[in-house]
């Protein structure tokens, strides 16, 4: 394999004092900043640096992650691994690091986004869709439709069964008002509960 060479001087896209996530993508054997709406999207044609950035008082530790999609190439997945060791020594060699594969994240990795990560099979495109409210293999529209519908289905559910009970104790309320005295209101609220109104 040839020798890789990276052209981004890290000092110039890594911000080490500022806390939580940095992610960067790898373009072109550069390290290209990622859109911070779109963290959670990790495409399996590409590699990705990610840096996360802990505080505690005047210090800070560091953890940083190079993601490789499965479909990645030998030059990317290279020019992360270097990345990731120029960005460690940029921190004064403090820092953590984690090599993750596609299908195969850390428990620590996965707990940066809270939403999901979403995997797809295409490379990063300013176009594409940003959302990443779940976990798939594959982005894929089906998935995102089956979900909303299942959230739907449950809360067409709740509703109508919080209806049904409002509906059941505003009918029994309505009898026991009509009723003449206490012997009938007790005979109706009996009759009631041993009916149940099933509807």
């Amino acid at each position: 394999m040839p020798q890789i060479q990276v052209k981004t001087p890290v000092k110039k896209v890594l911000n080490k004092t500022t806390p939580g996530l940095q992610i960067w993508r790898i373009e072109d054997m550069e390290v290209v900043p990622f859109p911070s709406k779109a963290y959670g999207q990790f495409f399996e044609g590409d590699s990705y640096i990610i840096l996360y950035t802990t505080q505690v008082h005047s210090s800070f530790t560091y953890d940083i992650h190079f993601w490789l999609g499965k479909s990645t190439s030998q030059d990317e997945q290279g020019a992360a691994a270097i990345y990731t060791t120029l960005m460690d020594d940029h921190l004064g060699g403090v820092a953590v690091q984690h090599r993750e594969m596609q299908g195969y994240e850390s428990d620590t990795f996965r707990g940066y986004f809270k939403q999901g990560i979403v995997r797809s099979a295409e490379h990063w495109s300013f176009d594409h869709s940003e959302e990443k409210i779940y976990i798939s293999s594959h982005s894929n529209s089906r998935t995102l439709l089956s979900s909303l519908f299942l959230y739907v289905c449950f809360i067409t559910q709740y509703l109508l069964y919080t209806l049904k009970k409002l509906f059941k104790a505003t009918f029994l309320l309505v009898l026991l008002n009509s009723c003449p005295n206490s012997a009938h209101s007790e005979f109706v609220f009996l009759a009631f509960q041993r009916c149940n109104l099933h509807f």
